[in-house]
């Protein structure tokens, strides 16, 4: 989804989107957390921390390395221990702290995280918006602050993971094919076409951004903010519930993503030959998007296809002899010209001439 929910274990295994068996990780992105309360609190877990290490340490009259010992006083510390990291560490927190302070410990942890976070909201508010008022005039300003979002949230993406550090310190070949082939830098630079284009509004742009933001927020909140609820309340269970479904569906965003960007596409075309302002430079762009998802994503391989068999029975089946000879041949040629352009691989093409100036 492109493909998927940052910072979390749920998700981070295309978008993309989701839990150990995703298969993208689109739009998601492990953050190390930072393990400590605030204030004095952190100190006194600290010290507690150095005490108990120090008891295991004499009782059993040998030394420890240091890790075993910290495993040991994190095993025998009270169930009280909670964490909302993405490797699900445990986070010594004191009896008596309360939910409002786990919430600030959250939101301290990364400011990256929370700029993903925030963009992901952004998308999800402004595109209900956009949704709900498509008949008004105002919908165009919650229609580029959803692409807005898009590009916050998939940017902390791809800074977070370094993507963009393939071609530091010169463009090699292997850099090159890791940033074309990278979902979160196809979607990015999606959501930037959208953004500064000035072409039409079109709501199926808005599908595959407010799809992938709605199964990141809902994630993000079953995670790391209902999970932050006493074990055995109703908001911890609802946290529970939401990240089975979560799991259950996490590819599909990515299947209606792919879905509604063919859809686009054709929607594009269209619009550039009837000659509509700024449709040829739209489209341009929007086919290497496809070009790229083409090459990298197999739900886009796999929606390409399945409108290949549409198309084919519809003009070509045994029972559609209405269809005129000039509608199948035209297709047929549509048909050969897109498996030419198929073969030309792009990602490895720039990827060879990145190699060749070297």
């Amino acid at each position: 989804m492109p493909e998927a929910v940052p910072f979390n274990d749920s998700i981070n295994k295309i978008n993309g989107t989701t839990t150990t068996t995703n298969t993208s990780n689109v739009g998601s992105v492990p953050i190390t957390p930072i393990k400590s309360t605030s204030g004095v609190k952190s100190t006194k877990n600290l010290k507690s921390t150095a005490t108990a290490t120090n008891a295991t340490t004499e009782s059993n009259g040998k030394d420890k390395d240091i890790p075993t010992l910290l495993k040991e006083t994190a095993d025998s510390a009270p169930s009280k221990l909670r964490s909302n990291s993405t490797n699900a560490d445990a986070t010594t927190i004191t009896p008596g702290v309360t939910l409002k302070d786990k919430l600030i410990d959250l939101f301290n942890q990364s400011t990256l995280r929370n700029v993903w976070f925030l963009g992901n909201l952004l998308t999800l508010i402004s595109g209900l918006l956009y949704f709900f008022t498509f008949f008004s005039s105002s919908n165009v300003i919650w229609y580029k602050l959803s692409f807005l979002g898009a590009c916050l949230s998939f940017g902390g993406v791809i800074h977070q993971t370094k993507v963009l550090q393939a071609v530091n310190g010169g463009v090699s070949r292997a850099g090159v094919g890791k940033v074309l082939g990278n979902d979160n830098v196809h979607y990015l630079y999606c959501a930037l076409l959208w953004l500064i284009i000035p072409f039409k509004t079109t709501t199926l742009s808005l599908v595959p951004f407010v799809s992938f933001s709605t199964f990141h927020v809902l994630n993000f909140l079953a995670t790391d903010v209902l999970s932050l609820f006493e074990p055995n309340s109703k908001m911890n269970e609802y946290g529970v519930s939401l990240k089975k479904v979560c799991r259950d569906y996490h590819e599909l965003p990515r299947k209606t993503s792919a879905f509604a960007e063919i859809l686009t596409l054709f929607y594009l075309i269209l619009n550039a030959l009837f000659w509509r302002r700024w449709s040829w430079v739209m489209l341009s762009g929007y086919v290497v998007f496809i070009k790229l998802k083409s090459e990298s994503s197999v739900f886009t391989k796999i929606e390409l296809k399945n409108w290949e068999v549409r198309i084919d029975g519809i003009v070509s089946g045994a029972n559609n002899k209405n269809v005129p000879p000039m509608v199948r041949n035209a297709w047929l040629k549509l048909k050969n010209a897109i498996k030419s352009l198929n073969s030309w691989k792009l990602i490895e093409t720039a990827a060879n001439e990145v190699n060749k100036g070297r």
